[in-house]
C-alpha cells in the first residue's frame, strides 16, 4: 500500500483506502457499535480507545467524555491532540478539530488511514528488530 502524506488542501482517501480502514477498524473492540463513522466518533472518545489498544501508555480514557455538544467535543480533540496524537508527530490544526468534531465526511477517515500507517510502520520496524526512525510530521491542515 502506498502512504500518502497529506498536504493543504487536504485529499480525499481512494476507494482502496477506504476499505483498508474499514477493515482495519474491525480489528478493534469499541465500546459501541459504529453506525455513522463520522457522526459515532466526532467526540473522539472512540478514536482515544482505538490509540489506547495500538499504544496503551499513551492514552488514559479518562481523559476522553461521551458527549454531544461542540464544545465538549472539541475539548476530547484537543486533548487527544496535545496528549497522544503530537507524540505520534501527527498536528491537528483547530479547524480539522472543528471538522472531527462536526462529523465532515472524510475527515476522520483521512486521520485513521495515517494512524493505521504509522501503526503499521512501527509493528514493521519493531518486528524487523529496527529502531523507531523519527517519522516526517503528518499535519493536518483545512
Amino acid at each position: 500500500m502506498e502512504i500518502r502524506r497529506r498536504k493543504t488542501p487536504l485529499l480525499p482517501l481512494s476507494s482502496e483506502e477506504y476499505r483498508a480502514v474499514a477493515c482495519w477498524m474491525r480489528e478493534f473492540t469499541l465500546s459501541k457499535p459504529i453506525k455513522n463513522i463520522s457522526r459515532d466518533m466526532s467526540d473522539g472518545v472512540m478514536v482515544a480507545e482505538i490509540l489506547k489498544s495500538l499504544f496503551p501508555k499513551m492514552v488514559e480514557l479518562h481523559n476522553y467524555a461521551r458527549c454531544n455538544s461542540m464544545q465538549n467535543k472539541l475539548s476530547n480533540w484537543q486533548t487527544l491532540n496535545r496528549k497522544v496524537l503530537r507524540r505520534l508527530n501527527i498536528y491537528l490544526d483547530e479547524r480539522m478539530m472543528q471538522d472531527l468534531a462536526s462529523g465532515n465526511n472524510g475527515t476522520l477517515e483521512i486521520l485513521l488511514h495515517e494512524l493505521m500507517i504509522r501503526h503499521r510502520q512501527m509493528k514493521d520496524n519493531e518486528d524487523n528488530g529496527m529502531e523507531q526512525p523519527p517519522q516526517r510530521p503528518f499535519i493536518m491542515l483545512r
